[in-house]
């Protein structure tokens, strides 16, 4: 290598004029030479091992690496979900019962995107110490554009707006509203497909979702005690269904301003016309005819000033007569109102008032006449998790008239994970 460099210096200065140099001169200017030719061999010694980090560089970026989302099949995997802790000290039925510590629910999601266009969601719940479990929500969403879609699975039916956000950690009171038990019978969810989508303005925007579902079903012959529709749930289960008419049901929602949220929701579905069946026979129940129910809603969330929110829920429906018993058809309604009102700076304090009453059937006296009012305090030490703390005032009515008195207190806390 030092002879290379030696022999090119030497061409360089043959070229040169060098007469008038001396000798130190021309040592000199050989030995600034050679330092430049060692110069560029190291800079392209140096632009090599750049271009080979560059490479090394690339290739970690295209490969795996532990701290990205897990991937599913298709695309990225999100984990979640909640927890929900509660203790109950309340009359049932206008009876003492010893206060409970409950391990109300937790509740795992699931999702994966699978594509620009469709995504995955799933819920699973364990309810009660995972002594009772069920599939909440599966469903598989195709977007054909932004603002419109598909979807088909296990969904939550769109009655009403409490159903669609029942999570416990976004509720300010620990015990959903009556109406919300025994009329639409949350967490309701059922197996169907239909569309969702959204429109309207930036500043008054709409969002709507439409569906086919299983619907209910009154082969057990529960409506007959006129104490609402929580037995009617099929819990996307079908084995039962005789019926060949589905369930049509949807929401639509709407923002008249940035202060105030409305939604319009229905239901309709044939529960049968059943002759119950006699489990000592094992004999199954026998479908005779229609038996046609419908529910509609309208729900509202209104904000009134910096601290106080307003929201609330009306239901109403009616059941046909039963053919196949001749038990009669009735009225049905519900409703609550809810005010939240901020107590600090920082928004971690509320304190709430509910109040609100069901009629599971009208022209009946029984245990779905309820009127409720609640007192609570919240704390949200984030906006993940809350602690809360009320009071129940509740009057339910029993079959002779009689009022029962289910006050008690209940404590709770829940968070998102």
């Amino acid at each position: 290598m030092a002879s290379l460099l030696r022999m090119s210096i030497i061409g360089l200065l043959l070229i040169t004029p060098t007469w008038s140099l001396s000798h130190a001169q021309l040592l000199e200017r050989i030995q600034r030479l050679e330092q430049k030719l060692i110069d560029q061999e190291s800079l392209k010694v140096e632009i090599a091992e750049l271009k080979d980090q560059v490479e090394e560089l690339q290739f970690m970026a295209e490969e795996p690496s532990d701290d990205e989302d897990v991937k599913s099949f298709s695309g990225g995997l999100t984990f979640g979900g909640y927890v929900d802790m509660e203790y109950i000290h309340r009359n049932d039925s206008g009876k003492s019962t010893p206060g409970d510590f409950d391990q109300h629910r937790f509740i795992f999601d699931v999702s994966a995107e699978l594509g620009s266009k469709m995504k995955f969601v799933s819920e699973i719940e364990f309810e009660h110490a995972a002594s009772e479990i069920a599939m909440e929500q599966a469903y598989l969403d195709y977007n054909f554009e932004n603002s419109f879609g598909f979807r088909t699975g296990s969904i939550l039916v769109p009655i009403g707006r409490f159903n669609f956000l029942h999570d416990a950690p976004l509720r300010e009171l620990t015990e959903r509203p009556k109406v919300n038990r025994i009329i639409v019978p949350t967490t309701w969810f059922d197996i169907g497909a239909g569309f969702f989508g959204e429109g309207g303005s930036e500043k008054y925007p709409v969002s709507w979702e439409l569906y086919v579902m299983n619907g209910f079903q009154d082969d057990g012959d529960k409506l007959k005690s006129g104490t609402g529709l929580r037995g009617l749930r099929k819990k996307g289960r079908s084995d039962s269904e005789q019926t060949h008419n589905k369930a049509l049901t949807g929401r639509a929602g709407f923002s008249l301003n940035e202060e105030t949220q409305i939604g319009l929701s229905f239901y309709q579905a044939d529960v049968g016309a059943y002759i119950p069946g006699v489990a000592a026979t094992n004999t199954p129940p026998l479908l005779q005819g229609k038996r046609d129910l419908s529910m509609w809603g309208i729900d509202w969330e209104r904000q009134l000033n910096d601290r106080l929110e307003w929201l609330g829920e009306y239901i109403s429906g009616d059941v046909d007569a039963n053919i196949a018993t001749a038990a009669l058809g009735y009225d049905f309604s519900g409703w609550y109102s809810q005010l939240n009102y901020i107590l600090d700076q920082d928004e971690k304090y509320r304190v709430i008032y509910r109040w609100g009453r069901t009629d599971t059937a009208k022209g009946m006296t029984n245990s779905g006449d309820i009127t409720e009012s609640v007192l609570g305090l919240s704390y949200r030490p984030n906006s993940n998790a809350v602690f809360r703390l009320e009071y129940h005032w509740e009057d339910e009515l029993n079959t002779a008239g009689a009022s029962l008195d289910n006050n008690g207190i209940v404590l709770g806390a829940a968070t998102f994970f």
